[in-house]
């Protein structure tokens, strides 16, 4: 069963020689990646990413929802029903293997999962290092969520996923 990693990348902040470790670091815990990489991203990471053996496409940006929904379309083109598909904004992953790369690489080795859809939230720490408008915004909008789906607390936001 493959493990395969959609993500959507943006303006990471992030130097080219932690994003050589991080990319790294992806290709020994996914089979697959696919990415959509926006064409205002930088030109050095924009080659950085493209001289790994990804999958990758430029897109124009049009807000997060239509850039997960792109590569997700890319990502499906080879679809088997066997893979799991782990979704994550690409500055998230950096996040995790930057800071917490053994949870992670753990965390992602451990995912299997059976004809179901996964949301990933955050942990209190990772929101609370968020700023406060932020933190109130998303509470209020998980809450919601909560309510409408009958699930205590979802972390409906987080932008991670897995299928």
């Amino acid at each position: 069963m493959k493990k395969i990693l959609l993500s959507t990348v943006h303006h990471p902040d992030v130097s080219l020689k932690n994003l050589e470790y991080v990319c790294d670091k992806v290709q020994t815990i996914f089979d697959e990646v696919y990415l959509t990489i926006s064409n205002v991203t930088s030109s050095k990471i924009q080659g950085s990413l493209s001289k790994k053996s990804f999958h990758y496409l430029t897109i124009f940006p049009n807000g997060a929802a239509d850039t997960r929904r792109k590569v997700l379309k890319f990502a499906l083109k080879n679809v088997s029903e066997k893979d799991n598909y782990f979704y994550c904004d690409f500055d998230k992953v950096i996040v995790a293997l930057l800071n917490r790369n053994s949870e992670f690489k753990n965390f992602i080795s451990t995912l299997n999962l059976k004809n179901e859809y996964r949301i990933i939230g955050r942990n209190s720490q990772d929101i609370e290092s968020y700023p406060d408008t932020w933190i109130e915004t998303e509470r209020i909008t998980n809450k919601v969520a909560a309510t409408i789906f009958k699930i205590d607390n979802v972390d409906l936001l987080a932008g991670c996923c897995a299928f």
